[in-house]
């Protein structure tokens, strides 16, 4: 099979076995594995993963062949995979911040993800549920996807946005995008998207946004404020933009 692993700060193409598997873990054919801001964070050296890990976190596929003991999932079935192991044990885990756990294992950081023809998924991640099957109607690029607007809800969910609710979202990337949805699937009554790209910002426009501005003609408070009569919005969530810069 072909792997692209994380050696010498690039991605290498190789050639590999077939993985085997263990009693209680699954092999999945891997059909569609999304690029994230983060994979490119990692080849940048602003975030770290073990070298010679097969990068790619946000993936989704068909469950190929089971081991010893497993349950619940069967062969054929679409899946994608909450990519995380945490210990349940250490302090932000106890006080439900997990995705904060100081020995957090992830799929394409420490262990070996979907940058490759097949993904073996550990007994560990199927017994705490990061299998997740498929509605038919979905495709893989779909259920690709599904990782990181998982984090835009969880966002949202966190800020308590109601129906009242007027959210700024800074930056029209993949994730703003994403927000756009979210935000307009939860009800928030306005939505405004600031990005200087126009085609970002028509995406966003057919996505649900309800005003869109550039950040590079006008002032985005004043914008801000005269579309909210004075009152400003409730949300304001910024995109990262660490690439813009970059040659």
């Amino acid at each position: 099979m072909k792997t692209a692993r994380f050696i010498d700060h690039s991605l290498k193409l190789c050639e590999e076995p077939v993985p085997q598997i263990k009693p209680g873990e699954v092999r999945i054919k891997v059909m569609a594995t999304a690029i994230c801001g983060s994979d490119e964070k990692i080849l940048d050296g602003i975030k770290e993963a073990l070298p010679h890990t097969v990068l790619g976190h946000e993936t989704a596929g068909v469950v190929e062949a089971l081991g010893d003991g497993v349950s619940g999932v069967s062969e054929g079935d679409r899946v994608t995979v909450f990519p995380s192991i945490t210990c349940g044990e250490c302090i932000y885990c106890r006080s439900n911040n997990s995705n904060l756990c100081i020995n957090k294992q992830t799929i394409g950081y420490v262990l070996d993800g979907g940058f490759a023809d097949y993904l073996v998924i550990p007994a560990e991640m199927l017994t705490k549920g990061c299998l997740v099957k498929l509605p038919s109607q979905l495709s893989f690029e779909e259920g690709a996807l599904i990782e990181p607007l998982s984090c835009c809800l969880s966002s949202l969910t966190h800020t308590k946005m109601n129906k009242e609710s007027h959210l700024l979202i800074i930056g029209g990337g993949a994730m703003g995008q994403l927000h756009v949805l979210t935000a307009r699937a939860l009800g928030a009554k306005r939505v405004f998207l600031s990005e200087p790209d126009k085609k970002r910002r028509e995406i966003a426009h057919m996505l649900g946004a309800d005003r869109l501005f550039n950040p590079q003609e006008g002032s985005l408070e004043d914008n801000v404020l005269e579309e909210t009569q004075g009152n400003g919005v409730d949300i304001c969530i910024r995109e990262m933009l660490w690439h813009w810069n970059q040659p």
